[in-house]
């Protein structure tokens, strides 16, 4: 008789898979983590964390057949780590963000066409490429502001800047002269 590990329940990996999307979602949109990711991020990853230690030290002996039919389950074993990786990376690196922009530059670059050729443009609340903008501000001697959400205080975005360097401090750069910031 061999110990046999019980794989982590569904239950577990959906939950880890939706914070991991979460983070990568929020991440994506913004300069920094909004508040209910910091705060939220670290309690379900300790219930997660916790569950999986669980099923990782409550395992039972098993006969050979068994053992047999328990690894169809291994790939559940595989989601925590993996899952684990690619959140952390997206809290520590702005990949996501990066990603998602280039996916929406186009958009991006056609309302900016459309802003600097001096027609009427709609500057509330709208859809462009895999955002939503909440509002479009400009300076006209400056800066053309695309604003998606709030971080802990202060609305952010992303902004188109010629200036080199651009003269605002909190600008991210993200391609030529496109920039995430915090207003």
């Amino acid at each position: 008789m061999t110990k046999r590990f019980k794989s982590p329940r569904l239950w577990s990996i959906v939950l880890a898979i939706c914070t991991m999307f979460w983070v990568l979602d929020d991440v994506s949109c913004q300069v920094s983590p909004h508040p209910f990711t910091l705060l939220g991020i670290p309690v379900l990853t300790l219930v997660i964390t916790i569950n999986y230690i669980f099923h990782l030290f409550s395992g039972k002996s098993a006969s050979e057949d068994q053992m047999i039919k328990s690894r169809r389950g291994m790939w559940r074993w595989l989601v925590f780590p993996v899952v684990t990786l690619i959140t952390i990376s997206a809290l520590y690196t702005p990949w996501p963000m990066i990603l998602r922009f280039s996916l929406s530059q186009e958009a991006f670059e056609n309302k900016l066409k459309e802003i600097q050729s001096g027609a009427k443009v709609n500057m509330g609340p709208q859809r462009i490429g895999l955002y939503w903008i909440q509002e479009i501000f400009f300076d006209p001697d400056s800066y053309i502001g695309f604003r998606t959400g709030e971080s802990i205080g202060d609305p952010d975005g992303f902004c188109y800047d010629p200036a080199q360097p651009p003269p605002n401090p909190f600008h991210r750069k993200i391609v030529d002269s496109w920039y995430a910031t915090e207003w």
